[in-house]
Parts: structure tokens; C-alpha cells; sequence
């Protein structure tokens, strides 16, 4: 019998850097990465539960109390997870650089990985969000790097950004809580799409 799925989520930044500071991510004006990310993964967080239902899917997020781990220590939490769960995790993130629209980072020649990002733009897609892509199509806005930290985890993991906090197409998508709200619940349907597949 397969162990049980479990959706290990991760909000990028707010890790201890030293002097009592934590690392903000990227900022512009009002909008910091790693406020935004943690809003987004709270609501990822809830939204999973609530919609649970019969499905047997596990959620882990460890830094639900607000402060922030560092990537290593992710990793070695998704490995020691792993012994009782199939783990699936996504680390949350806002850019930075004058672009505009979502994308994924993901591990290469991991398909679960592939399969996840495209679900999770194809969700973000149906709310109206644009694709880090000029092109507009899904595999221009999935990316393959094995040497982010994150995506050394064992198992499928992604990196997922959500918009540019310095662009100002993007801020108009989130620039409320309602609007967070509505893309970490668009990404929870992806993952529940996800499982139903794998359960």
C-alpha cells in the first residue's frame, strides 16, 4: 500500500539573518515577499484542510507561526517526512526585476514536478493571472534548476512565484487579501487535482 500523500508547503524568507532581523525577500514600497508569501501560504494552508473531505492528504507547514526556516533545514525536514509520507512540497515566492506574471521553478527530469507546475498556471491561468512568458504558454513559465536548494529535496518539489512586487501589472492582482486569498486557493486546487491523480 502507497503511503499517504502529504503537501509539505514552505513561504520562502522571514528566516533568521542575525542582529534580530529577518530576511524580507524582495521588497517595493508596501509590498514585501515574505509578508506576501506567508498570507498566501496561511490561505494555501487552510484551504487544503477545509477541502479535505475524504481525501487522506497530510499538510505540513512548519512555518504556519510565522517565522521563517532556513532552506537547508527544509530539506532535511522534507527527508526525515519522508520515511511515513510521499511528500510533495512548494516553496512560496514573490519576484523581483521588472517582469511581469507567475512561474515555476522545478528539479529537472522529476515528471511529478513537471505535472505540478503545470497544473498549479493552469489554475492561475482560470483567475485571470498572466504567465511569466511572452509567449503566454505554460513551458515558457516552467523552469528546470536542480541547484536551488529547495528543489534538493527528495521527491517532487517546486518553487512557485507568484508575480513581480516591483511590477505594476502584477500588484493590482494582489494588493489585497481577498486577491491573495484567491491565488493560494487557486494553487490548492491544483495540488488537490494533483492528488486525486496519485492518491
Amino acid at each position: 500500500m502507497a503511503k499517504p500523500i502529504l503537501f509539505y508547503i514552505s513561504h520562502g524568507h522571514r528566516q533568521d539573518v542575525g542582529g534580530g532581523k529577518t530576511d524580507p525577500g524582495a521588497v517595493s514600497g508596501k509590498f514585501v515577499e515574505a509578508d506576501l508569501a506567508y498570507k498566501c501560504c496561511k490561505y494555501l494552508r487552510d484551504y487544503l484542510l477545509n477541502h479535505r473531505g475524504s481525501m487522506t492528504y497530510k499538510v505540513a507547514y512548519p512555518e504556519y507561526k510565522g517565522n521563517g526556516m532556513h532552506l537547508w533545514d527544509h530539506v532535511q525536514d522534507i527527508i526525515r517526512r519522508r520515511v511515513k509520507y510521499r511528500t510533495v512540497a512548494i516553496d512560496w515566492h514573490f519576484n523581483a526585476g521588472g517582469g511581469k506574471g507567475c512561474e515555476c521553478w522545478i528539479p529537472k527530469n522529476n515528471k511529478y514536478s513537471l505535472e505540478l507546475a503545470k497544473l498549479i498556471l493552469e489554475e492561475q491561468q482560470k483567475i485571470g493571472r498572466p504567465l511569466h512568458a511572452y509567449d503566454g504558454k505554460i513551458n515558457t513559465a516552467i523552469h528546470k534548476d536542480s541547484t536551488l536548494q529547495f528543489l534538493k529535496a527528495p521527491g517532487p518539489t517546486l518553487l512557485f512565484e507568484a508575480g513581480y512586487v516591483d511590477g505594476k501589472t502584477d500588484r493590482k492582482d494582489f494588493d489585497t487579501d481577498k486577491e491573495l486569498k484567491q491565488i493560494a486557493e487557486a494553487v490548492g486546487k491544483a495540488m488537490i487535482r494533483y492528488y486525486q491523480k496519485y492518491k
